[in-house]
């Protein structure tokens, strides 16, 4: 049976592949692509917690996967339940959570406000929908207004562009007069709007599609386009010849503008990339960024590859994390998950996982739809499938799991808590190895080697010992040169090293 790096209460190492806990049955819908986009406002992290929802159930974990049984029934909020309704945003504003759901046949809108352990305020509001609308993005704005945006679909499935704001009291707000460039007989077959963030002077970038040419525009509160931003109010994102990029998040920087998303790549095979653009606060390219403002995940041309993004986070040292999915079998549609970063000036970052990106693939179907950044990696949380006959399993069967990704590891001496001191030497290594460590309690001591990509090598030690000093020898000459973890382990304390061999 083939061994994975151990679990560590709900947790999971990714450059050394724990096994992951399940924290939910059943909550299959994320998987990837246009569906993403739906969903993207339905995970909400509060100082504590994570808000998980999906369809009219919002969950609450704490950090370590545990359901939060403070938060509404037992950690389970159900919105609702008379009448279907689909949660499209979770929102925090003074102090309350605010909600946005849409009826499955979306005639029909709500907002619902509760506070932050569930208790629902009685200031909600519906507003019948008289139109065939699809939502890609929901936005609470600073002054507490809704704004909608998506698609409008007609009897022959052509697509136009929708934007809707409701005001306070639920009403559609007439102010908003969304202004686009008119098209010729204003048919476009993929005429969307896609993604919105709001700007601390008020106005709104609006990302959205239109055939083969992809926008990020610039609008007043009115619905006015601001015409000093980019060429008349817009840009185009150009990522390369023939080809433009669906943007899948903004973040705004200092002066700046960073969208990522996926393009499909003609030079590539026209398979389907990451991408990270970084523009200027007036919507010209940043050509100090990567290549002309640009950086695209393509780099080599062997076989087709579909890299589906489904979020980005900007860290504090101003490092880009790229996260979702890369399809590895088109026809049976297998995901595995699959991180990139890059460094704030564009250029990939080689040494996260030794290589700028990671796969994960422990399971199938995988989607990472929420990183957590902490000390030494990120607290990951995915979608995927367990049982190898993907057949017999239905997609909307997927399991929730989280899991912790180690990126940063000690060499040498490391303190492990009260009760244990702990050195191992020589690093690098060439054939003999000593661990010293010191226990103060009786302690369940266990060492494992683990490769670079997470397979296990073997087992070192794994015994109980008494309070005392140690110094463990072993011989490692049958171990290949290269990069390795010892994942040493006592009753209540863990430490990851990497050795060099």
């Amino acid at each position: 049976m083939l061994k994975t790096l151990p679990i560590i209460l709900c947790l999971f190492f990714i450059n050394t592949l724990n096994a992951q806990k399940i924290i939910d049955e059943n909550i299959g819908f994320y998987h990837g692509g246009s569906s993403f986009f739906k969903f993207k406002r339905n995970i909400v992290e509060t100082d504590n917690n994570l808000l998980i929802a999906k369809d009219n159930i919002i969950k609450s974990y704490d950090k370590t996967g545990e359901l939060d049984v403070s938060f509404g029934e037992e950690g389970i909020l159900e919105i609702n339940p008379v009448s279907k309704f689909e949660i499209r945003g979770i929102f925090l504003h003074e102090g309350n959570l605010v909600i946005i759901a849409t009826r499955n046949d979306h005639s029909l809108l709500k907002q619902f406000v509760y506070d932050r352990h569930g208790q629902e305020l009685k200031s909600s509001y519906e507003i019948e929908t008289p139109f065939r609308h699809d939502f890609f993005d929901v936005l609470l704005q600073q002054d507490g207004k809704v704004l909608l945006v998506g698609t409008i679909t007609d009897e022959s499935f052509n697509h136009f562009y929708f934007a809707m704001r409701l005001t306070l009291q639920g009403t559609i707000d007439n102010t908003l007069q969304m202004q686009f460039p008119e098209k010729e007989n204003n048919i476009i077959n993929n005429h969307r709007l896609t993604t919105v963030i709001q700007r601390d002077d008020g106005k709104l970038l609006i990302a959205g599609s239109e055939f083969d040419e992809v926008n990020l525009r610039l609008f007043n509160l009115d619905g006015t386009i601001d015409s000093s931003f980019g060429e008349d109010g817009s840009v185009l994102i150009n990522a390369t010849s023939g080809s433009s990029a669906p943007i899948q998040n903004i973040h705004l920087l200092d002066e700046k503008i960073l969208v990522t998303g996926s393009v499909r790549n003609p030079l590539f095979n026209n398979g389907q990339y990451f991408f990270v653009s970084r523009l200027l606060a007036n919507g010209q390219p940043d050509v100090t960024f990567a290549n002309n403002g640009i950086a695209i995940h393509a780099n080599d041309e062997s076989g087709i590859k579909t890299e589906q993004l489904q979020t980005s986070i900007i860290q504090e040292d101003g490092k880009i994390l790229l996260i979702g999915n890369r399809v590895r079998d088109e026809h049976a549609n297998l995901r595995q998950g699959l991180l990139v970063k890059y460094n704030e000036n564009g250029s990939l970052d080689e040494s996260f996982m030794s290589q700028g990106s990671y796969d994960l693939k422990t399971i199938n179907n995988v989607d990472i739809i929420h990183v957590l950044p902490k000390e030494n990696g990120y607290d990951l949380i995915f979608t995927g499938i367990e049982d190898e006959d993907l057949r017999d399993v239905p997609a909307e069967f997927s399991r929730l799991f989280i899991t912790e990704l180690v990126t940063e590891f000690s060499t040498s001496t490391n303190e492990l808590g009260n009760n244990v001191s702990f050195e191992i030497f020589p690093n690098p290594v060439s054939d003999n190895i000593s661990i010293k460590y010191q226990l103060t309690n009786i302690e369940e001591v266990k060492m494992e080697l683990f490769d670079i990509t997470g397979k296990f090598i073997t087992n070192l030690l794994e015994e109980k010992q008494t309070g005392g000093s140690y110094v463990e020898n072993f011989n490692l000459a049958h171990i290949p040169k290269g990069s390795y973890f010892l994942f040493f382990t006592t009753s209540n304390n863990r430490k990851i090293i990497k050795l060099i061999k």
